[in-house]
């Protein structure tokens, strides 16, 4: 099981390269993708598979952003929270 300290510190290497990434991304693809993953709308389908898949594609986006744009002590407390949450609902 990772250290905090490991995890804290590979948080923080991917939440750089994250926010590279979108500083460096061409604004087209950065569009693209926040389109395709709706980012800004809703993702209800009447379909509920269909529904499940945009909502998959949105929680990427989310991900991505949370990545990028959270500073690295509420990163790493989201991060464990989760943990804590994915424990307890394991057990």
């Amino acid at each position: 099981m990772p250290q905090p300290d490991d995890a804290a510190a590979a948080l923080e290497q991917l939440r750089i390269s994250y926010a590279q990434w979108f500083a460096m991304a061409p604004a087209i693809v950065v569009d693209d993708l926040q389109r395709f993953c709706r980012a800004n709308e809703s993702t209800f389908h009447p379909n509920p598979h269909g529904a499940a898949r945009l909502d998959g594609r949105r929680e990427v986006w989310l991900h991505m952003q949370e990545l990028a744009q959270l500073d690295p002590v509420t990163l790493f407390r989201l991060y464990m929270s989760r943990r804590l949450a994915n424990a307890h609902a394991a057990s």
